[in-house]
């Protein structure tokens, strides 16, 4: 079956995260692939148009150098495990938020699992490392958009928190959901 996530995905396996690093709060960026000849801005994306938080941060700190692909966990609860250990979580201090994105540094992604029961994506890195993300505990008025993928032609692969995704151009204003297709 068609399984749009594994299928955005695919380019990726084999390849280091790097430049892996704690954004706004406890946001987690990876890169990967090459890196881009040009430095990006922040631009497509949930509540990004207009916010000031996103642009006072890019002012304070510039905007970052992205790769070919670019993994924003965004509006999750997300922990990363090393020989089936908790080594960070979201919801940990700051430092500990950095330390568990440094464990992913340079590892090289294998797999991209979705577990529907709770909705759970698994990014399996070498090195027997994991990075979980899943929904936050509290439900919020709006499903909220776990994760982002950019991708180098433009698309942005968007899952949410009510197990619905979006594959639409960085600069579109199409705001389609799909449900994932069973089995995930």
């Amino acid at each position: 079956m068609y399984q749009p996530i594994h299928k955005a995905f695919r380019p990726l396996i084999g390849l280091p995260a790097w430049s892996v690093r704690r954004g706004h709060g406890s946001f987690l960026t990876l890169e990967f692939g090459s890196p881009r000849p040009d430095v990006h801005q922040p631009h497509r994306g949930p509540r990004l148009v207009g916010n000031t938080v996103v642009e006072r941060i890019v002012r304070r700190e510039g905007p970052a150098p992205r790769g070919e692909w670019h993994l924003w966990i965004y509006l999750s609860s997300w922990s990363v495990h090393r020989n089936d250990h908790v080594v960070g979580t979201s919801d940990g201090p700051l430092e500990a938020i950095d330390s568990a994105a440094a464990v992913l540094e340079g590892q090289a992604l294998r797999k991209v699992e979705v577990l529907s029961a709770p909705l759970t994506t698994l990014f399996h890195f070498d090195r027997d490392s994991t990075l979980w993300v899943t929904p936050y505990e509290v439900a919020a008025a709006e499903p909220e958009e776990l994760w982002l993928l950019y991708e180098p032609e433009g698309m942005v692969l968007t899952l949410r928190a009510d197990a619905h995704y979006s594959h639409v151009p960085g600069d579109s204003t199409d705001d389609r959901w799909l449900p994932l297709p069973e089995p995930w």
